[in-house]
């Protein structure tokens, strides 16, 4: 069972198979969608010990934009979220994608462990 550490902290990973950080919007929200989801980000970080471990063994951030089509927000939009995210989370790798919808927006963060090293010996094949 998945189950998010942005709504239910240190409980999230209490008998779950697998944790996530995602953030749902409405049309509404996503006019200020940076600062809603730094502001849980935060908050999530703050208040949970375990997302702190989760965070401090990470060394790769995957993050998923799904934005409403309107009001669009840009990659260059997006691009400028990230930069705070590179400097406070110097010591790891950041990867995001965005894509649009007319039915939903939602970001996902999630923090992981990642064998680069691993990864680039053996590349997938295509």
């Amino acid at each position: 069972m998945v189950k998010n550490w942005f709504l239910l902290g240190d409980e999230a990973f209490e008998g779950s198979d697998f944790v996530w950080g995602r953030i749902e919007l409405s049309k509404e929200q996503q006019k200020n969608w940076q600062g809603i989801v730094m502001e849980q980000l935060n908050s999530a970080i703050e208040k949970s010990a375990k997302v702190r471990e989760l965070i401090e063994n990470s060394n790769f951030i995957d993050c998923d934009f799904h934005f409403f089509e309107k009001p669009k927000v840009t990659k260059e939009d997006v691009a400028e979220f990230i930069k705070p995210l590179e400097e406070r989370f110097k010591d790891k790798r950041i990867a995001y994608n965005i894509s649009y919808s007319r039915e939903f927006c939602w970001i996902s963060i999630d923090f992981m462990n990642v064998d680069f090293q691993a990864e680039e010996e053996n590349p997938e094949e295509e």
